[in-house]
């Protein structure tokens, strides 16, 4: 049986308790920041997240930026030009007499 510890070091409310708990965010002090830049960077491109602090209070945090795009595959664009057109937009379609085309045909 695993031992609990006196003071977890987790924010957890329950002391001693090992459940469900994450570690706390590393706090760099500002001059640990000037000085060694690079390597809290790369730390942080690989998915870290730190507390910035001057003074010894936080001010700041730096971790990895979040993608602002999400890449879907192929194939599944491809399944969906298989389904049919919206009934709405078809309608709209009719009702406006609107051609469609596709743009990059012209540039061929």
């Amino acid at each position: 049986m695993p031992q609990l510890r006196d003071a977890p070091g987790y924010p957890c409310l329950v002391p001693g308790s090992t459940i469900a708990t994450l570690p706390l965010m590393p706090e760099i002090p500002q001059k640990q920041l000037r000085n060694e830049v690079g390597q809290i960077l790369r730390r942080a491109e690989g998915g870290e997240v730190f507390t910035i602090t001057v003074s010894g209070r936080p001010v700041a945090k730096l971790g990895p930026i979040q993608p602002d795009r999400t890449w879907v595959d192929s194939s599944v664009l491809a399944d969906l030009a298989k389904l049919p057109v919206d009934e709405n937009l078809a309608k709209d379609l009719r009702e406006f007499d609107i051609q469609l085309r596709d743009p990059w045909a012209e540039q061929e």
